[in-house]
């Protein structure tokens, strides 16, 4: 069985959107990186 990761980031520039609006701007939000687990010939994906 073959395992697949892959790192996902976050999105810059929907970063930039969402601290453009005002009210969420105020708020404290934390932009995590995940990762995207895949298991080869299994019909299971895993995001972290």
């Amino acid at each position: 069985m073959k395992i697949t990761i892959e790192s996902l980031e976050f999105p810059l520039c929907v970063k930039e959107k969402l601290m453009k609006i005002p009210k969420i701007s105020k708020l404290h939000i934390e932009f995590v990186n995940g990762k995207n687990i895949h298991f080869d010939k299994i019909n299971l994906k895993i995001r972290i």
